[in-house]
């Protein structure tokens, strides 16, 4: 049973997936839909990477970056609630980085060291 439990684990793949946003809306509008949309990440539960809001030049309208870790099942409703909100997703990049490594590493720590206690 150990073995099949090892060899389980060593096929399941841990990946921390990313998304970066780039938002437009209204100059007077992107500071609320900015925080609007921190809040409603926070909310569920991601990790927030990186954050700017950028304002209104001669050859840009303004627009506001979000880097951001979310878990799975709330990434759909993020964007939709991005979408409600009236404000424009002008690009949208995912990024997923294995962490199998490092969670196979923490895991050999743990079970040592709580053999070492017992």
């Amino acid at each position: 049973a150990e073995q099949a439990k090892d060899a389980q684990a060593a096929t399941r793949r841990y990946l921390a997936l990313s998304h970066h946003l780039v938002i437009a809306s209204s100059g007077q509008d992107l500071q609320a839909q900015f925080d609007g949309a921190m809040s409603r990440a926070l909310a569920l539960g991601a990790e927030v990477l990186s954050a700017r809001i950028g304002k209104e030049g001669p050859l840009h309208r303004p627009s506001a970056e979000l880097s951001l870790r979310l878990p799975p099942q709330a990434v759909e409703g993020f964007l939709a609630s991005l979408s409600n909100a009236q404000a424009q997703i002008q690009s949208h990049q995912r990024d997923s980085e294995d962490k199998t490594d490092q969670v196979i590493d923490a895991e050999a720590r743990i079970k040592n060291l709580t053999d070492l206690r017992d």
